[in-house]
């Protein structure tokens, strides 16, 4: 499920640079950093994920990691400038 969801982004998201680029004032080139730092905080954050799912109940580390994900959506959707995403990503 989750190597689906990746490769939907990875396809979605080249699609949709001109409209996020707008909404977000942001430049290609500016696009291509967000898109690197979410794959460093994505890097950064599986370890955590296996060392907690070893360590606690992965139910309940499924249930963060959702509830994680669905906070940082809307983060997102409330960003109007590039410098709100780097921010949200390192929040």
């Amino acid at each position: 499920m989750a190597y689906v969801v990746e490769k939907a982004d990875e396809a979605i998201l080249p699609a949709s640079f001109s409209f996020v680029g707008a909404a977000w004032n942001a430049s290609p080139g500016a696009l291509g950093d967000i898109t690197f730092v979410r794959g460093i905080v994505q890097a950064l954050a599986t370890p955590l994920s296996g060392i907690l799912g070893d360590r606690l109940d992965r139910t309940y580390v499924i249930a963060g990691g959702a509830l994680l994900w669905g906070v940082m959506t809307i983060a997102m959707g409330l960003a109007n400038t590039a410098g709100q995403v780097f921010f949200f990503f390192f929040f």
